[in-house]
């Protein structure tokens, strides 16, 4: 498909050709974008909002609903799933709905409040009831974790207002950055969140591996409602693009 359709210039924006730099080019851009403050202020609401994949979603997701809410191995990691799931639906629809009404820092806004009601009900209302849809029982877990998953994926965000924020020019190693920032996050995050399952561990272990109390996951999980919420609050420092460069 790259081959079929990417091209390096294009007849209609010729503008948007490529065009050969050097190194010292390369430079210039790069401390352009390391001294733009609302880069960086962008770049930090992508770490946070990444949470509910690299720390909860790629690591402690499946354990914890199986001590929490009482899923077995196999039902925890279809909800589990339901995560990926919700990115994959909502991060187009938070990018038309952004396109939709000229703005970007209120829809990451609005998602990361959707995020922390999702997430906090999920850590602090276990034993979720049974829906039944269509004439099928659902766990109403994967319905929570399915819209946690929609509401973070607003993170895709932060690469458009970093696109916007930046010099055409330098676009590309700013959201290079930004990338670099935001994928920070889950190496930060993850072992923290460790640490303190760690510390609310009651010596128990099954088959070789550790067992953690309910109380120690919403503890240590707490860490990603948090975060969400600090998201929320800088969401109201960044420059409000109106998508445009």
């Amino acid at each position: 498909f790259l081959w079929a359709i990417v091209r390096d210039a294009s007849p209609d924006h010729p503008e948007h050709s490529i065009h050969i730099i050097d190194f010292k080019t390369v430079i210039q851009g790069l401390l352009l974008a390391l001294t733009n403050p609302q880069i960086w202020l962008n770049a930090f609401v992508g770490f946070l909002l990444y949470i509910s994949l690299s720390a909860f979603a790629e690591l402690w997701g499946i354990p914890y609903l199986e001590q929490a809410q009482g899923l077995s191995i196999t039902t925890a990691a279809y909800a589990n799933s339901m995560i990926f799931l919700g990115w994959a639906v909502g991060g187009p629809l938070w990018g038309w709905f952004s396109d939709h009404i000229k703005r970007r820092c209120l829809p990451m806004t609005i998602g990361s409040i959707g995020a922390v009601i999702m997430v906090c009900i999920l850590l602090y209302a276990p034993n979720l009831p049974i829906l039944t849809l269509f004439n099928c029982k659902i766990p109403s877990v994967f319905i929570v974790l399915f819209l946690f998953g929609c509401f973070s994926s607003v993170q895709i965000l932060v690469f458009a207002v970093c696109h916007e924020a930046s010099k055409m020019k330098i676009a590309g190693t700013a959201i290079a950055l930004t990338n670099m920032v935001v994928m920070i996050g889950g190496n930060v995050f993850q072992p923290v969140i460790g640490k303190l399952l760690d510390a609310g561990w009651t010596n128990s272990i099954v088959h070789g591996a550790r067992v953690y109390p309910v109380h120690a996951y919403q503890v240590a999980l707490t860490v990603i409602p948090v975060s969400i919420f600090i998201a929320i609050i800088v969401t109201f420092f960044i420059r409000e693009t109106h998508c445009s460069m």
